[in-house]
């Protein structure tokens, strides 16, 4: 691969590589990640090779309707052996899930107000009349989306109906609520780019002195048109669950740019489940750290039932600017 990376390199970009170091998710194994740097050290790149095409695609198109913040695609193309791959600017900085614990209350706010920021400029940047995927197969009218929820969130739970181990009761309460909760599934009046994968692992920050700042929110390979609700759920389960005072801030940046209408809080209560029955449904033969994370995630909104309550009436006190 190292080789290929160098070919292509000096093909196309007439750069000589001196470094290449693998980086990004190794453990979900969907792609490969690779900081490359000039042999004069002068200039410093990273490259993707795709797991699969279409996450080249969607990072390809939803870059051309969204300008994110200091990330620009350079070049992208095939490999001889096939695999898609696409270049991009170097991002100097921290992940910042690996410093998170150390930030102080004063830069968290910071951080997830710009965030908030980037994800409002997102949501609001186009308006699509389908909901889907970018090739015209895997698109759909938007009056057909309630009943494509249902259907894939039944796809979810029969996976999960083969699961064994200790935790099949928490998931079978889980599975019992999210099915009531069908009737609240919002109307999709339009449909908007959805990142799907908001998380401290693809948010960059900067440390000056001592202050972390927000930098750029990387990996649009999920991203699609659909309902943009879902990435402020991400953020539910991964932060405002134990950091509701993040919500404020969040919220704030992100009504910059758009407003939460009132089915967001309609369909929160299955929107919430649905996030924790679709990663138990996956994860359980991919990775048990997943796995487990999922778990942890519907003990939590199941066996509180306050919390989902009071979240939702948290983030709406901020819903408009």
């Amino acid at each position: 691969m190292k080789t290929q990376i160098k070919e292509i390199f000096k093909k196309k970009l007439n750069i000589d590589v001196g470094v290449i170091i693998s980086c990004g998710h190794k453990e979900l194994k969907r792609n490969s990640v690779y900081y490359v740097e000039s042999s004069d050290k002068t200039q410093r790149y990273v490259i993707k090779v795709y797991g699969r095409a279409n996450k080249q695609l969607r990072e390809i198109n939803t870059i051309k309707y969204f300008k994110p913040r200091r990330l620009e695609i350079l070049l992208y193309g095939v490999m001889p052996e096939g695999e898609h791959y696409t270049i991009y600017n170097y991002i100097a900085g921290l992940v910042l899930d690996d410093v998170l614990t150390t930030l102080n209350e004063e830069d968290k706010s910071n951080v997830f107000l710009e965030l908030g920021k980037e994800m409002g400029r997102l949501h609001a940047c186009k308006t699509f009349e389908y909901f889907g995927d970018w090739t015209l197969n895997k698109q759909s009218p938007l009056s057909h989306y309630s009943e494509f929820m249902i259907s894939d969130t039944e796809r979810m739970i029969k996976n999960i109906e083969n699961h064994s181990g200790d935790y099949l009761e928490i998931l079978k309460k889980s599975i019992e609520i999210v099915r009531q909760e069908y009737p609240q599934i919002r109307k999709l009046n339009v449909g908007r780019l959805c990142h799907r994968d908001l998380d401290g692992r693809n948010i960059i920050v900067s440390q000056t002195r001592n202050h972390y700042n927000f930098e750029a929110v990387l990996d649009f390979e999920k991203c699609v048109v659909f309902n943009e609700y879902f990435d402020i759920i991400g953020l539910v389960r991964k932060y405002f669950i134990d950091m509701p005072w993040l919500i404020k801030p969040f919220m704030i940046g992100y009504t910059s740019y758009k407003t939460l209408n009132e089915d967001f809080f309609y369909e929160f209560k299955f929107n919430v489940f649905r996030l924790g029955i679709d990663l138990a449904s996956w994860s359980y033969e991919v990775s048990n750290t997943f796995y487990l994370d999922s778990i942890d995630y519907l003990k939590k909104i199941t066996l509180n039932e306050d919390l989902i309550v009071r979240l939702s009436d948290e983030i709406r006190l901020y819903r408009q600017d």
